[in-house]
């Protein structure tokens, strides 16, 4: 047996202290190890770089010998019997995959906190948790043994895996439970936020019922959502039964407000999207994980099945659960379908690199990676709503993208089998027959654009493209998925100007040679701002040539530029008025589970 206990004796140095207790160590000298990356979120975070001191000590309390032999892993010197290492975690990452500890709360992912005991990973874990204020109750899904009122005391877990897949907060938090389907489900919010509580509860039971519906059954049988509520960040990480969600304060939903509020509409599909990982991700896996290895990159070429059809069924559901009209739902597809037209990156990369720059790119982005890059997750899900429409087309209603998805959850899901391209293949063409199969390719393999238009009007919509409105070339951090238009570039309020924050490529701001950290102070010589950006360039007329004058490293420089549209725009999605019978049918199957 492998005993944790886990507490927070400095609170204000930010640290979490772990006891670790081996019962049977490697007589040879046991080795311990920190994951250098965990399941859900891929490149490398190399927690060993938390450890800010560690100690060994054998059944006496006597010191053992304990050095590295590598940036993530410590070696013991033989010894026989038990031995206790003793390790502290600074805990002050504020995200979802991270640990955090203040005088508020602490929470943890235990990739962060708990050590590895190599060669003993299969060993069932004790945890014993110990708050540091008795009026502090635990959230975990962990299971319990032997707990307090409270949730303080003794948990367990089957094996090293299963230890890291249970996210912890410890705090005064506020909590509600629902039941779906008979299984008790908990909304745990921590964070001080004011919220309607039951009217969240309400609206997530309804995105359970829909997600449990569409696969038959649930691979859980409990649920917890832990939800922190910040002043700015947000995500969402995958557990087997529990997800880590981090949420803006404003997003929370309270009494009286507009049932669908943009920011509220985006945490519902949070919500929505880390519960559906349940099936497509912790059950439904690609073979290249199974099992698990942190000590390495572990590469896929399958992220598009595994985040991207998760992101098109996030939003699909909420439709699909009545919580959002189809108008907001046809405008949540416009504004991915206008990012993904206005990434130049999308041309450079194909998606099945996409899946493998993960670990180098997707969370290490940079300002040219708008240029170079695309993300499966964007990608994916348009792949996902074309492969969806295509099928429902091609079978005149009657076979759609679900099938697939609920055939790889009967044959791969339930029984834990890791899944490959060519069961992927398989499921499709049981569904959709072999021409399927070089529609797909063309998606995954090449950066070839595919006709969105067509596919939407066999569902009786119309897509348009027109430049991007002015306006959005303002980057605010509330919003960074904001685009640009005319000069082609993301800027952003600065002290004496604009800041430069990214280029697109073949656009006026590179004709010009601008780069991003440039800071902005003139427009044909009038000083500008954040505020008087829109007025200047709203009275510039395309064709005409401007000046830009602007700081680069302290460096007083002067450029003209010829002002252009930029060549991709915004997408708008509508409903077309002369729509056949049999394609507003197929409208109404799609967006009702049919």
């Amino acid at each position: 047996m492998i005993d944790y206990t886990v507490t927070f004796a400095a609170q204000n140095a930010h640290l979490i202290e772990v006891r670790l207790t081996i019962a049977a160590p490697d007589p040879q000298g046991q080795q311990l190890m920190m994951p250098r990356w965990l399941p859900g979120s891929y490149t490398l975070r190399e927690f060993a770089k938390h450890v800010v001191n560690i100690d060994a000590f054998d059944r006496q309390q006597q010191p053992i010998l304990l050095h590295k032999i590598n940036s993530y892993t410590w070696q013991c010197a033989p010894t026989s019997g038990p031995i206790t290492i003793c390790y502290h975690i600074y805990a002050w990452d504020r995200s979802v995959r991270g640990a955090h500890v203040d005088d508020q709360h602490a929470f943890f992912d235990g990739a962060c906190v708990f050590m590895q005991v190599v060669g003993q990973s299969l060993h069932p874990c004790n945890v014993y948790l110990k708050p540091p204020k008795p009026n502090w109750a635990v959230a975990t899904t962990l299971a319990p043994i032997d707990i307090d009122a409270q949730g303080a005391g003794q948990y367990r877990a089957p094996n090293y895996l299963r230890l890291i897949d249970h996210p912890v907060e410890i705090g005064q938090f506020e909590k509600v439970e629902f039941l779906v389907k008979g299984i008790v489900h908990q909304i745990v919010i921590s964070g001080h936020a004011e919220c309607d509580v039951n009217r969240l509860a309400e609206d997530v039971r309804k995105i359970c019922t829909t997600h449990i519906e569409f696969f038959g059954e649930a691979p859980f049988n409990q649920y917890l959502f832990l939800l922190s509520a910040v002043g700015q960040g947000y995500g969402g990480l995958e557990h087997q039964d529990c997800t880590a969600l981090m949420c803006p304060r404003l997003y929370l939903p309270v009494s009286g407000q507009a049932p669908e509020q943009k920011s509220y509409q985006t945490l519902l599909g949070l919500f929505s999207h880390e519960y559906f990982h349940a099936w497509n991700v912790k059950a439904i896996k690609p073979a290249e994980f199974c099992p698990f290895d942190l000590t390495q990159p572990q590469y896929t070429d399958k992220l598009w099945l595994f985040e991207g059809i998760t992101s098109y069924y996030d939003d699909l559901a909420l439709v699909r659960s009545g919580l959002i009209s189809t108008k907001n739902y046809f405008a949540i597809l416009s504004e991915h379908l206008s990012r993904f037209f206005s990434l130049p990156g999308r041309q450079q990369q194909t998606l099945i690199e996409s899946s493998y720059d993960t670990w180098i790119k997707f969370y290490l982005p940079d300002s040219g990676s708008p240029n170079y890059s695309i993300s499966y997750y964007l990608k994916g899900a348009l792949v996902a709503l074309s492969l969806d429409l295509w099928l429902r087309q091609q079978s005149h209603g009657n076979h759609s993208l679900d099938e697939v998805m609920q055939q790889l959850w009967t044959e791969h899901g339930q029984l834990q089998l890791g899944v490959t391209n060519g069961d992927i293949e398989q499921a499709l063409l049981k569904v959709g027959g072999a021409a399927i199969l070089p529609f797909l390719q063309q998606m995954l393999t090449t950066t070839e654009d595919w006709s969105f238009a067509q596919l939407l009007q066999t569902v009786g919509l119309t897509l348009s493209v027109g430049p991007i409105p002015l306006h959005k070339e303002l980057l605010h951090a509330a919003n960074e998925t904001e685009q640009f238009s005319r000069l082609a570039w993301k800027l952003s309020a600065a002290s004496g100007g604009l800041l430069v924050n990214q280029i697109y490529r073949h656009g006026a701001a590179e004709q010009a040679g601008m780069a991003p950290g440039d800071l902005l102070i003139a427009i044909n010589g009038l000083k500008v701002d954040e505020k008087n950006y829109l007025n200047i360039m709203q009275k510039i007329p395309l064709g005409q040539e401007i000046s830009l004058q602007f700081f680069r490293e302290e460096r007083l420089v002067q450029r003209t530029v010829r002002l252009t549209e930029y060549a991709t725009g915004a997408a708008t999605i509508t409903v077309d008025p002369k729509a056949s019978l049999e394609q507003v049918r197929h409208r109404e199957q799609w967006l009702n589970n049919g």
